[in-house]
């Protein structure tokens, strides 16, 4: 929500289908964007620089994504009556670990690489 009125009021631009999401399996798709978004922006503001280094940054810039889409997730499972509290937690993570693992192989890197990434965004 945070970063659909950072994006309203920064541009008057329309906004992309994909960034406004509204149903869990839209909010999925839009971390998904977001991170290959946030991947070629930093690879065209730094051409020279490091794919796995642009793969992190934008694991990071993609945080809020990640946490919203989690939440919608389990929020989604809650209302269905699926799974138990911490079944659903871990059924929201590897949904999203799963797109991290695809963005991961389209950015040419491994998911190894990011897990310094993975640590930083956990203090967030």
């Amino acid at each position: 929500m945070i970063l659909e009125l950072l994006l309203l009021t920064a541009s008057p631009q329309e906004l992309h289908p994909r960034e406004n999401p509204q149903m869990a399996v839209e909010w999925l798709d839009h971390y998904g964007y977001c991170l290959h978004v946030n991947f070629e922006k930093v690879i065209s503001q730094e051409p020279d620089g490091e794919g796995i280094e642009a793969a992190r940054r934008a694991l990071i810039r993609c945080a809020p994504v990640h946490a919203s889409a989690m939440q919608k997730v389990v929020d989604e499972l809650v209302k269905n009556g699926r799974r138990t509290g911490p079944q659903r937690r871990d059924a929201a993570e590897r949904l999203l670990k799963t797109i991290e693992e695809a963005f991961a192989s389209s950015a040419d890197v491994s998911i190894a690489d990011l897990e310094p990434a993975y640590a930083l965004r956990a203090t967030l």
